[in-house]
Order: C-alpha cells, then sequence, then structure tokens
C-alpha cells in the first residue's frame, strides 16, 4: 500500500515551535530577578555538565574542529556571558528614572522600566 504523505516544510515545523514559545511566554508572565537567576544557572550548568556532548557535536559539525578551540570559543564564552549577565542582572531590571520638564508638565515623574519584548526566533548556520 502506497501512502503518499505531504513533505513538511522546515518553515511551517519552526513557525509552529516559535509560536509554542511565545505562548508559553505569555502565559508564564514576566519573570522576577529569582526566577532569571534560576534559569541562568540551570543554563549554565547544562552546558557545564553536558560539555563533552557539545564538543563532541561541534567536533562532528566542523569535521574534526580541536577540542580547546571548541572550549575557548564555545562552552568558556557562553559561562563568562551568564556570569557577566548574572553580576549585572540587578541593575539591568532597575526602574530608571529620567528628567522631566516640570514647566509643561508640573508635577509628573518619568522612569523607564526595563522588561522583555517578548520571544525571538533566530537562525542561525
Amino acid at each position: 500500500m502506497n501512502i503518499a504523505t505531504k513533505p513538511v516544510s522546515i518553515d511551517s515545523i519552526l513557525m509552529a515551535d516559535l509560536v509554542a514559545q511565545r505562548s508559553h511566554a505569555k502565559a508564564a508572565g514576566i519573570e522576577n530577578y529569582q526566577q532569571r537567576r534560576e534559569h541562568l544557572l540551570a543554563l549554565k550548568a547544562m552546558i557545564t555538565e553536558n560539555q563533552a556532548r557539545i564538543i563532541e557535536a561541534i567536533n562532528q559539525d566542523y569535521g574534526n574542529r580541536s577540542r580547546h578551540e571548541t572550549l575557548l570559543a564555545e562552552i568558556i564564552n557562553a559561562c563568562a556571558d551568564i556570569n557577566s549577565t548574572l553580576k549585572h542582572l540587578k541593575k539591568w531590571m532597575k526602574v530608571q528614572k529620567r528628567h522631566v520638564d516640570h514647566r509643561m508638565y508640573l508635577g509628573a515623574k518619568n522612569r523607564v522600566i526595563p522588561q522583555p519584548l517578548g520571544v525571538v526566533g533566530l537562525i542561525v548556520p
């Protein structure tokens, strides 16, 4: 029995994933400092625990890439970026005051509240 199946395009798969991630982000709401910190620490732990598997996958992808090059270019950089983000996270999330022209807006206050804009889909070769 020969059943013709409609081929699934990569576009539809990626779009379905993006829609699912957006709906999850919307349902979860804006994360507080502690939640963001925990997620960053979990990401760092995942990278560290799977270091050998990541190195092997990149080695196969590049066709015999040096272990040390992958450590320097991928693993150490990612962990350093996470450490830097953890260090600055509170400051980046802090409400920022802005100047208001009180001659035009008597008694007004201005502030910027940093908030994530949502989910972004990146396709990186």
